[in-house]
C-alpha cells in the first residue's frame, strides 16, 4: 500500500510538473465576486439625457454573462450623438479599455431585438483587451499571427469562421478581436448551435471562458508581440492593461490636449 501511494504521488508531481503554466482557473481571484464597476459617463459626449435609456442601459450591462465582467474595473457607458461606422450602432473607445460609447442608432427599432446581444458583443471587446494572452490562445484556430492587440492579424489560409445572422456576416475574418466577439455573441445565444457549427472555437469558450465554474482561464504569453503596432503608431505609449502581466514601472499617462474632442475615437474603432 505504501508504496502505491507513494506511485500515485510522483504521478501526481509529475503532472503538475508538465501542466503548461496557461492553464490555470483564477479560483482565488474569481470566487470573491467582485465585477465591473458600472458607471454611466456624464461627464463626456452627449450625456444622457434619456432616463429611460439611461435605465436600459444600466440594466443590460449588469445581465450582460458575468464571465465578461469579473474584476477591478470601472466600466464607463457613454452615449455620444453616433458612433454609426460601417453601420454599427455601438462601438469600445480602443484607446482606454474600459468605455461602451451608444450612439443614436443603437436605440432605433431596427436594433431594439438584439440590443443585449450588441452589449454582449461589446463586453467581449472589453474582456479581450484586457486579457491579450487569452485572446492570442483563442486565434490560434484560425489565425496565423495578431497584433495590434488583436486589430489585425494574418488569417489561416484553410482556417473557417463563424457566419453572424447579422450584417456584416463575414464580421469574425475582419480580425482576431472580431473574431471572439462574434464568437462570443453567437456562443451565449446558442451555446449547442454554435459549438457544433463552429466545435473548436465553441470547445474552447466552454473550456476557458464560460467554465462550469465560473472562473476563466488564465493565460501567461509575451505580450510584446501582441502590442505591435504599424509604423504610425508608438509601441513605446502601448497600456499594458489586465491581471496577465505586470505594468511596466515607467508608464507616463498620455496628457489631454485642450483641442481634444472626448466623442473622437481615433482611427480604428472596434464594434
Amino acid at each position: 500500500m505504501h508504496a502505491i501511494l507513494k506511485a500515485l504521488v510522483f504521478l501526481f508531481a509529475v503532472s503538475l510538473a508538465a501542466a503548461p503554466e496557461a492553464h490555470a482557473q483564477w479560483v482565488d481571484d474569481c470566487r470573491d465576486g467582485e465585477t465591473y464597476t458600472v458607471i454611466m459617463d456624464l461627464e463626456y459626449g452627449e450625456g444622457w439625457k434619456d432616463s429611460e435609456e439611461y435605465e436600459a442601459i444600466y440594466l443590460m450591462l449588469l445581465e450582460a454573462p458575468v464571465e465578461l465582467r469579473l474584476g477591478a474595473m470601472r466600466l464607463y457607458a457613454r452615449k455620444v450623438a453616433s458612433v454609426d461606422w460601417s453601420g454599427s450602432p455601438a462601438g469600445v473607445e480602443v484607446d482606454s479599455h474600459d468605455t461602451l460609447l451608444f450612439g443614436d442608432l443603437f436605440f432605433s427599432e431596427a436594433f431594439q431585438a438584439y440590443q443585449q446581444r450588441i452589449i454582449n458583443h461589446e463586453l467581449a471587446h472589453i474582456w479581450a483587451f484586457n486579457h491579450l494572452c487569452a485572446l492570442e490562445d483563442f486565434a490560434r484556430i484560425g489565425w496565423e499571427s495578431i497584433s495590434n492587440e488583436g486589430r489585425s492579424g494574418t488569417r489561416r489560409a484553410s482556417a473557417s469562421f463563424p457566419e453572424r445572422d447579422l450584417a456584416p456576416h463575414d464580421y469574425a475574418t475582419y480580425s482576431p478581436q472580431e473574431d471572439f466577439a462574434v464568437s462570443v455573441e453567437m456562443y451565449l445565444e446558442d451555446p449547442e448551435g454554435f459549438t457544433k457549427q463552429n466545435p473548436q472555437r465553441g470547445a474552447w469558450l466552454a473550456e476557458h471562458l464560460f467554465t462550469p465554474s465560473g472562473c476563466p482561464t488564465e493565460f501567461l504569453c509575451d505580450v510584446g508581440e501582441l502590442f505591435k503596432y504599424g509604423e504610425s503608431k508608438d509601441d513605446s505609449k502601448a497600456d499594458f492593461i489586465g491581471p496577465e502581466y505586470e505594468e511596466p514601472e515607467e508608464s507616463e499617462e498620455p496628457k489631454e490636449s485642450d483641442d481634444e474632442d472626448p466623442n473622437e475615437l481615433g482611427e480604428d474603432p472596434i464594434f
